[in-house]
């Protein structure tokens, strides 16, 4: 599913919504459990976090 996700990122970046916690990193939801924060970059893509929503989301690095 992971390595799906990123395929969908790389074809299209902005297929994902923007984060409410920081509006230049963009949300995939990779299972019910796990999103994936990434940077749109001029020239690439920048995996920010990959968090487990089960853990405090005080704890996530964004």
């Amino acid at each position: 599913k992971l390595d799906h996700t990123i395929e969908l990122i790389s074809k299209s970046p902005e297929i994902f919504p923007v984060s409410l916690e920081k509006k230049n990193i963009r949300k995939a939801v990779v299972e019910k459990h796990n999103n994936l924060y990434y940077r749109i970059n001029k020239n690439s893509i920048e995996i920010v976090s990959l968090f487990a929503n089960r853990k405090n989301p005080n704890k996530k690095k964004l």
